[in-house]
């Protein structure tokens, strides 16, 4: 029995603008919930007495949450169709969410935060899935930019909107709850022109990992570096000798170059090609990482340099993104998108780990050896790759 539902018909140029518009605004709506939620139940758990080690351990089991259920979404998808399994996300979200000042003993936090991973992980998967059905080749780097933006931006006003929230009570809680709601209202507007996932696929997740291992290589690079820089930049430019007020800014530098150069980096894709870029991008992460430690010297000429090397940051995942949908056929794409955000996951949960170890034996610039040495092992990788092809 299945109850999937979605459109099988070619939307028209009006109708594919306003089901891309719909996933991107719901997807922005539900990585800003997640981008709230994060430092607000690590800042409660602190207040309530909890200890570093268990908070890293709550935190730990969201992200275990959205692995284990990246597996299974794309079974699932299939049974409800893309439009209830993006509603299902959304309640299951709300839910965790909401029943957290209710449910507020050890055990009751640990099993929400998993339930909040599990819809995240959905809706994720979900999401990038639609982005890259509806998406075409001729705008395809454009299309999935503009997801990336989308979701970044999120990730950049998650911050001002903690802060005038504030911490304390339950009124967060009920913010957040409500903000997460409103992601169902873009997908029920366009429900008529959701696409519907396909029925069956031959390829795997696995499968997929071993027919295209530089894009998922690419995934993991990324995962590895964007989780690294959001745990440990702050704490980096600190220690370099810069004030905090300029700490501060250097994050928002480096967000900013994340959501505006998306687009640019995805319609340059549509153009020369997305492999081609790829490489190219990384070689630009991998010199704004090997130009951190002289922010302070530059004066300046450091937030040009750090506005490029966020939107190199951002565009790596928007080209290894692009080429999952054109690297695969419309009916590989549910496992294919699992794959692409289950190798991210790992990728996310090693970057801070290693940079952890990376800041206590090089401090600090043992925190960014790690992030390089990931983007630095891809474009060796690729580039041996290519000759064995060419001499092939």
């Amino acid at each position: 029995m299945s109850l999937a539902t979605g459109s099988d018909s070619i939307p028209t140029a009006h109708g594919r603008g306003l089901s891309l518009i719909a996933v991107i605004a719901s997807a922005f709506i539900s990585t800003l919930t997640f981008a709230i939620t994060t430092p607000l139940l690590a800042v409660k758990l602190a207040a309530a007495g909890y200890s570093g080690g268990w908070i890293g351990l709550n935190t730990g089991a969201g992200a275990a949450a959205i692995l284990l259920m990246s597996m299974a979404t794309p079974a699932l998808g299939r049974w409800l169709g893309t439009f209830w399994a993006l509603m299902l996300s959304i309640l299951v979200m709300a839910l965790g969410v909401g029943l957290l000042p209710v449910w507020d003993g050890k055990a009751g936090w640990f099993l929400l935060r998993i339930l909040i991973g599990a819809g995240i992980a959905v809706h994720w998967v979900i999401s990038e899935t639609w982005v890259n059905s509806v998406a075409e080749e001729t705008d395809r780097g454009k299309v999935v930019g503009a997801y990336v933006a989308a979701v970044g931006l999120a990730y950049l006003v998650a911050g001002p909107i903690l802060l005038a929230m504030g911490t304390r009570g339950n009124l967060p809680f009920f913010v957040v709850t409500v903000m997460i709601a409103t992601a169902a209202v873009p997908i029920l507007v366009a429900r008529r022109l959701v696409p519907a996932l396909p029925a069956s696929g031959s390829t795997g997740m696995l499968d997929a990992i071993a027919r295209q291992p530089a894009v998922m290589g690419a995934s993991l690079v990324s995962g590895v570096a964007i989780a690294g820089v959001l745990s440990f930049l702050l704490l980096y430019v600190q220690h370099t000798g810069l004030t905090e007020q300029t700490s501060l800014i250097v994050l928002v530098a480096v967000a900013t170059g994340n959501v505006l150069l998306q687009v640019p980096v995805g319609a340059l894709a549509d153009k020369v090609g997305a492999e081609r870029l790829l490489i190219s991008v990384a070689a630009v992460a991998l010199a704004g990482l090997a130009g951190m430690p002289f922010l302070g010297p530059i004066g300046p000429l450091r937030w040009p340099f750090l506005f490029l090397w966020g939107g190199a940051l951002g565009g790596f995942y928007t080209l290894s993104l692009t080429l999952v949908g054109r690297r695969f056929a419309p009916a590989e794409l549910p496992a294919a998108n699992a794959a692409f955000v289950i190798v991210y996951e790992i990728g996310g949960l090693l970057g801070p780990v290693t940079s952890g170890f990376g800041i206590d034996l090089w401090n600090p610039h043992g925190a960014l050896v790690p992030l390089a040495v990931a983007y630095a092992l891809f474009i060796l990788g690729t580039l041996i790759a290519g000759g064995r092809r060419v001499s092939s």
